[in-house]
């Protein structure tokens, strides 16, 4: 019985036939022992036959391995300036202009003797630069060195034209003054008073002040009639000049006996 024979699943033999074969039963398990031996020698052959090839190929072309430097994601001053080339006072200098921005949380205050902390993709990119920006400083940090709001440090100075930027990117927040400029701008500014602190100075009410204007007394440096800013500007140093000159024209006078008005003849003194 089997399956060519009555297509059963299983083959069946009489045990009359098979009992005459002296034939020693089969061991599985050595087989498969020695089966495994022969697949493993295969396979070992030919991992050798692979790495011979690697080999080979190596030989014929070398790869050296290459390391690079990868600096770390935060830098200070020192190591800022060592990646740019450049001194720690000119690194310094940049990170108050503006140009190289600083950590906002790691940088110390610089006026109590902090020092900056920069991100290395800010440096980076600093590095990549088309245009010097050294001895400039920003916008931002232009209108906080004079103490002003953005818009009133652009409208009462950058639209007059008193200070001109110099590097302009379109952005007014994009555009850098020069240090000098700027410097030399506050050192004026210290030395320029506003219409009601020139008529204290000179004890006259602040109409006294329009009509020595018109008169050509006094002339201030800017104004609404110089280079259209608001507030009339005048030189303090003008403003006491000419409280010292009124003095000495009202003690002339009263020893004369006459009058003490300081500035354009009346039209009755024109007359005479």
């Amino acid at each position: 019985m089997g399956r060519k024979i009555d297509s059963s699943r299983t083959y069946l033999f009489k045990t009359s036939d098979v009992a005459p074969l002296d034939v020693a039963p089969l061991d599985v398990a050595a087989l498969i022992v020695e089966e495994r031996k022969a697949r493993l020698v295969i396979l070992k052959s030919t991992r050798k036959e692979k790495l011979t090839t690697e080999d080979s190929k190596a030989k014929k072309s070398p790869t050296p391995k290459r390391y690079y430097y990868k600096p770390p994601p935060i830098l200070s001053e020192t190591q800022a300036a060592e990646l740019l080339n450049l001194d720690v006072k000119t690194v310094r200098c940049l990170a108050e202009g503006g140009a190289l921005k600083p950590h906002k949380r790691l940088s110390q205050d610089r006026k109590k003797g902090g020092a900056y902390y920069f991100s290395c993709y800010t440096v980076e990119k600093y590095k990549n630069r088309s245009v010097e920006h050294t001895g400039l400083v920003i916008f931002a940090n232009a209108a906080r060195m004079l103490d002003l709001w953005p818009d009133n440090f652009y409208n009462r100075y950058v639209k007059t034209g008193r200070l001109k930027p110099a590097l302009d990117d379109g952005r007014r927040g994009d555009h850098y003054f020069r240090l000098e400029d700027l410097e030399a701008l506050i050192e004026i500014e210290k030395q320029t008073i506003i219409t009601p602190e020139a008529a204290e100075i000179l004890g006259v009410n602040v109409s006294c002040v329009d009509k020595m204007m018109a008169d050509e007394l006094l002339t201030p440096i800017s104004g609404p009639k110089v280079d259209g800013f608001g507030k009339n500007l005048f030189m303090r140093s003008d403003v006491e000049k000419l409280r010292t000159e009124r003095e000495a024209f009202k003690a002339r006078q009263l020893k004369k006996g006459e009058t003490s008005r300081f500035g354009r003849p009346t039209a009755r003194h024109c007359a005479v």
